[in-house]
């Protein structure tokens, strides 16, 4: 299991540490572009179960002295307004200059472990952009 603390600084220079409750090793942080807001994207994985590499995105907002963790970011298949989404054995990439989040195949697992393993229906990949304070599908 993995302890996740945040860290950070607040314009009159005090510093905060706050432990997210979340199993996740988070490998990458990304500035979100949000006029007037401070939000980032964390991206990482788990290890879910037996045949599931669970792969995390997580969005966290810095207001001053405090971390908000309910900003509803995502609403997309089946996950409504949530400020995560959790896939099994899919990758995930941002690309920060277009703020688009990439759930695609992960090229290492055979094709009978893709997706969630509950599921007949192969995956489709998808695309987020992030606008308006919001993952939205790319089109």
């Amino acid at each position: 299991m993995d302890n996740v603390v945040l860290q950070w600084q607040n314009a009159a220079g005090k510093l905060f540490a706050y432990h997210l409750p979340v199993e996740c090793a988070f490998t990458e942080l990304y500035p979100l572009k949000t006029p007037g807001r401070n939000m980032y994207l964390l991206l990482g994985r788990e290890k879910a179960y037996t045949f599931c590499l669970a792969f995390t995105a997580y969005v966290v907002e810095l207001k001053g002295d405090y971390l908000i963790l309910d900003n509803q970011v995502f609403s997309v298949n089946g996950y409504s307004d949530k400020n995560e989404l959790s896939a099994c054995n899919v990758e995930m990439t941002f690309d920060p200059a277009r703020q688009v989040l990439s759930v695609d195949i992960d090229d290492g697992l055979p094709k009978s472990e893709e997706g969630d393993g509950f599921s007949a229906t192969p995956f489709k990949p998808f695309k987020l952009r992030f606008q308006q304070g919001r993952f939205v599908p790319l089109r």
